[in-house]
C-alpha cells in the first residue's frame, strides 16, 4: 500500500483493524477450538475487492513490454500475455515470466498467496488457420512448478470466452443459448415471500469475487 501511494493514516487503521481477529469452525456436531486468523479478510467485507486490487497490483509491473509481454488483472483473475515469433518461444517467455527472480510465483511466496496452478489455462493464439510460419511448438505443454498445463482451444475470462482464433463463435454460441434458455422458462406471478427471497437473492449476487 506504501508503494501506490496510500497514506499511512489508512494503512495504520487498517493494520488496527486486522489485529487480534479470532474464529471458530462449526459444522454438524463439531465446533473447533478458538484460532488465531491471521491472513484475508471477513467474508463479504466491502473493503475486499479495492483492497485485492491493490494487493496484486505489483504483478503488473512483473511484464517487460518491451520484449512482449503484458499482464491483465482483475481482483483475483490475472491473466499474462507474451507475443513471440513460435509458440515454443512464446511457451518460453510464460515459463520465464513466473519462475524468473522477481517473477509471478516469488511474488506469491512472499505475499502468502497460494496460485492453483492446476485450474491454469492456455491459449495458443492464432488469427488463421493457414499460418503456417511460427507455429513450432504448437500443442506442446508448459510447466509450472512442476504442473503441466496444455494448450487448449478456449478459456473463460471474467464471463467471457476467449478462442485461440478470435472470431468469439464459441463466446456467441454459448450467449445465445443462455439466452434462448432464458426465454423458454415458464413466468408466473410471484408470491409476496417469493419476492422477498428474489430480492435478497439479487442482493447478495453483485459480483465480488474474492477468492484465492
Amino acid at each position: 500500500m506504501h508503494l501506490r501511494g496510500i497514506p499511512v493514516e489508512l494503512t495504520d487503521w487498517i493494520n488496527r483493524r486486522m489485529e487480534k481477529r479470532k474464529t471458530q469452525l462449526s459444522f454438524d456436531d463439531y465446533t473447533s477450538e478458538t484460532f488465531i486468523v491471521d491472513n484475508g479478510l471477513d467474508q463479504g467485507d466491502s473493503f475486499s475487492p479495492g483492497g485485492y486490487m491493490i494487493y496484486d497490483s505489483d504483478i503488473l509491473y512483473i511484464p517487460n513490454p518491451e520484449n512482449g509481454e503484458d499482464a491483465i488483472i482483475f481482483i483475483d483473475d490475472t491473466v499474462l500475455v507474451v507475443i513471440g515469433d513460435s509458440y515454443q518461444e512464446t511457451h518460453r517467455m510464460l515459463e520465464d515470466m513466473m519462475h524468473r527472480p522477481g517473477g509471478v510465483l516469488q511474488w506469491a511466496d512472499s505475499h502468502n498467496c497460494t496460485f492453483g496452478v492446476e485450474k491454469f489455462q492456455l491459449i495458443d493464439f492464432l488469427r488463421s488457420k493457414l499460418v503456417t510460419k511460427g507455429r513450432k511448438g504448437e500443442g506442446e505443454a508448459i510447466h509450472i512448478r512442476g504442473h503441466e498445463v496444455r494448450p487448449q482451444n478456449s478459456a473463460k475470462y471474467l464471463g467471457v470466452i476467449v478462442d485461440r482464433w478470435l472470431n468469439w463463435k464459441e463466446h456467441m454460441a454459448a450467449a445465445m443459448y443462455s439466452q434462448r434458455g432464458e426465454m423458454a422458462q415458464p413466468v408466473r406471478p410471484a408470491s409476496k415471500n417469493e419476492q422477498r427471497s428474489q430480492c435478497h437473492i439479487h442482493k447478495d449476487a453483485i459480483p465480488v469475487n474474492c477468492h484465492s
